[in-house]
């Protein structure tokens, strides 16, 4: 004799299974270009620029504008070399 709870998984398995198999089951897709671009901004004296936002920069792409939709400044310490010091 069978018994209900094991009759039960049984069916239940059978339905996961049928559902797997259901080729109408939908379908997503999705995608997302983002290209990312790197600015070295510098005054005279070659300091960094820090006070610039998004709205200062300006991307196209063929010539159409593009969205800006991630601004950060991030310094990174440059590696000065004087001229003249023998490096090579």
């Amino acid at each position: 004799m069978i018994r209900p709870a094991a009759a039960g998984m049984g069916w239940a398995i059978a339905g996961v299974m049928l559902v797997a198999q259901d080729p109408q089951a939908p379908l997503f897709r999705g995608g997302t270009n983002i290209v990312r671009v790197d600015a070295t901004v510098v005054d005279r004296n070659g300091n960094p620029v820090s006070s610039l936002t998004a709205d200062d920069f300006e991307i196209r792409e063929d010539g159409v504008p593009q969205t800006i939709s991630s601004f950060k400044f991030r310094w990174t310490p440059r590696l000065r070399v004087e001229s003249g010091s023998g490096a090579t």
